[in-house]
C-alpha cells in the first residue's frame, strides 16, 4: 500500500507511481482475466478492450534526459516509511486525456480531449499531447491494451494493438505475446504501439461515488 509513504513528487504523480508499482507487484502473483473481451485465444491473457464512453488517461514524466523512467532514490526510515526523491533530471509530468467514442457502425475511435503539464508545481494547459501515443490508422475499429510479463515478474510492459476487425485483433494479440513482429508491420488496418517504460496508460470509466460522477480506473 502507499499509505504512510512520503515523497517530494507532486501528490498526483506520487499516487501514479504507487499505483503503477502496486499493479506490477500484483501481476507477478495473480493471473488476471480479460476485461470486456470479445474472443480470446488464451483464458489467461491480460488485456483491456477499449469501450465507448470510457476515457484514456496517459501520464508522461518530463525529464531533462532521454526516456520516461523517473530517476529516484529510496531509503527506508524509522517506522518502515519509504521516501522517494527525484533527482535533478526530473522536471514534471504531463497528463493527457483521450475520449473513447463509438463509430457509426461498430467499434470505437479515440479523440484527443485535453492535456496539462505540471512543471515546478505550476500547471499549464496544452492544446496538443507531448507524446503522440495513439497514431492509429483510420480503419482501426477495435483497440486493446495488452499487459505483458516478459523475462521476469518485475519486467512489465504494455502494447496498444488495434485492428479493423476482431479476428485480426486476436491474431495481433497472439503475435505480440509470442514476440512475433511480422503482423505488427505498419498497415492501413492494423497497429502495434509499444508503451515506453515509465509511462502510465489508464483506461477509465465514469461511475457514481456517493451520488457524484467520477472517473475511476477500469481495473
Amino acid at each position: 500500500m502507499c499509505t504512510g509513504r512520503r515523497s517530494q513528487f507532486p501528490r498526483s504523480l506520487t499516487q501514479w507511481i504507487c499505483a503503477l508499482s502496486l499493479c506490477c507487484s500484483l501481476t507477478a502473483c495473480v493471473k488476471h482475466r480479460p476485461v470486456h473481451v470479445a474472443s480470446s485465444p488464451d483464458a489467461d491473457l491480460d488485456y483491456v478492450d477499449f469501450n465507448a464512453k470510457w476515457r484514456i488517461r496517459v501520464v508522461v514524466p518530463i525529464l531533462r534526459i532521454p526516456g520516461y523512467i523517473v530517476p529516484t532514490t529510496g531509503a527506508t526510515t524509522e517506522g518502515h516509511i519509504l521516501e522517494f526523491t527525484a533527482d535533478k533530471e526530473y522536471v514534471g509530468y504531463e497528463t493527457e486525456y483521450y475520449s473513447v467514442l463509438p463509430r457509426h457502425t461498430t467499434g470505437v475511435r479515440l479523440k484527443f480531449a485535453s492535456a496539462e503539464d505540471v512543471i515546478d508545481g505550476k500547471t499549464s494547459v496544452r492544446t496538443q499531447p507531448r507524446l503522440q501515443m495513439f497514431n492509429l490508422p483510420p480503419a482501426v475499429k477495435y483497440i486493446r491494451l495488452v499487459h505483458l510479463i516478459r523475462q521476469s515478474g518485475s519486467d512489465h510492459n504494455m502494447v496498444i494493438v488495434g485492428a479493423a476487425n476482431q479476428n485480426t485483433l486476436v491474431l495481433l494479440t497472439a503475435s505480440v505475446l509470442s514476440n512475433d513482429s511480422r503482423m505488427c508491420n505498419s498497415s492501413d488496418e492494423t497497429a502495434c504501439i509499444p508503451v515506453p517504460q515509465g509511462i502510465a496508460v489508464v483506461p477509465e470509466e465514469k461511475t457514481r461515488v456517493n451520488g457524484r460522477a467520477q472517473w475511476r480506473p477500469v481495473r
